[in-house]
């Protein structure tokens, strides 16, 4: 679906570009979009972890984390969606710095579909 879209954008805009950097723009195209579902679906995690009922979630600890001094209501809220796919960048790349992590058992589960197929699917890619 996404590699037409990109196909019949770049055949409307009547750009002719090189093999290897049309390669690169879809693969780039294509991170961004997997990493934008996987934060949003990471941040849905954190609040249906809330609405389930859990003592603990990974929006609560990030937040109450001193070290960050990080509001998730900045920028009108855009800054738990930037924790998010910054989550889902350093999940799938499996860096995994450790400063956002699961907190509950739906969070972990979730996390370890994010590593296990992003450490499967990016070598496959690229």
């Amino acid at each position: 679906m996404y590699k037409e879209t990109i196909d019949e954008i770049l055949n409307e805009l009547k750009i002719d570009i090189d093999l290897v950097l049309y390669r690169v723009f879809k693969l780039n195209f294509f991170m961004v979009v997997v990493s934008h579902w996987v934060g949003c679906l990471w941040f849905m995690m954190g609040s249906l972890s809330k609405r389930l009922g859990y003592s603990e979630n990974w929006l609560d600890a990030d937040e109450s984390n001193l070290s960050l001094s990080i509001s998730h209501s900045d920028y009108g809220g855009f800054s738990v969606y930037l924790r998010s796919v910054y989550f889902a960048v350093v999940g799938m790349s499996t860096v995994g710095y450790g400063d956002i992590v699961p907190t509950n058992i739906l969070e972990t589960f979730y996390a370890t579909i994010v590593i296990l197929f992003g450490g499967l699917l990016l070598p496959a890619i690229v």
